[in-house]
């Protein structure tokens, strides 16, 4: 199995390559079994754990364009695997102080806020995916052509209604949407969070 370097996994998730990330996947998967066993956590964790991590690094490149690693890709999911699984230890009540296992893997070189940044940020980010994917196909349309900023005038061509019409529509679906989200119950808890 290829090792690849930051570079190459960095373009990998940039440009949606699936060999490399599917490849990246399997290299990874022990590492985050061992992880989970030594928490005495579930077996059955380590797909979502692992798909968890990999969302926040997606979330946190999309977030920020000139992203850098400065430690080991597996360094940085190890670390974002291992905040996650603690974090979900405590909300479960299983787990009462925090571990680290800074043998392992070198010093903790990722700040612990910045990995719940990133749970957070991976936990709205699915809500929105999940939320978004219950609106009209329209309202998806037009909430992605905004994102995509587009003008008014170019959503109202697109969609072929009077800008003021365009207008409307962006406002009540982008409200809909964010009601959705709102009185969602794992809203309350991600928005409470820090």
């Amino acid at each position: 199995m290829n090792k690849y370097s930051c570079e190459e996994i960095l373009n990998a998730f940039r440009n949606s390559n699936s060999k490399i990330l599917k490849n990246i996947y399997k290299i990874h998967y022990p590492m985050i079994r061992k992880l989970v066993i030594s928490y005495k956590g579930n077996i059955n964790e380590i797909e979502d754990l692992l798909g968890d991590a990999l969302i926040a690094f997606l979330v946190k490149l999309e977030q920020d364009k000139e992203f850098k690693l400065t430690c080991s890709f597996s360094t940085f999911i190890y670390s974002i695997c291992r905040n996650l699984l603690e974090y979900k230890l405590r909300h479960k009540n299983l787990y009462s102080e925090k571990l680290y296992d800074t043998n392992t893997f070198g010093e903790n070189i990722i700040d612990d806020y910045d990995i719940d940044l990133f749970i957070n940020d991976s936990k709205k980010y699915r809500l929105y995916l999940y939320h978004f994917s219950k609106i009209t196909e329209l309202c998806q349309k037009i909430i992605q052509m905004f994102l995509d900023k587009m003008s008014i005038a170019e959503i109202a061509v697109t969609t072929g209604v009077t800008e003021n019409s365009a207008k409307q529509r962006n406002y009540n679906c982008k409200n809909k949407l964010v009601a959705k989200i709102m009185n969602d119950p794992e809203f309350e808890e991600i928005a409470h969070y820090y």
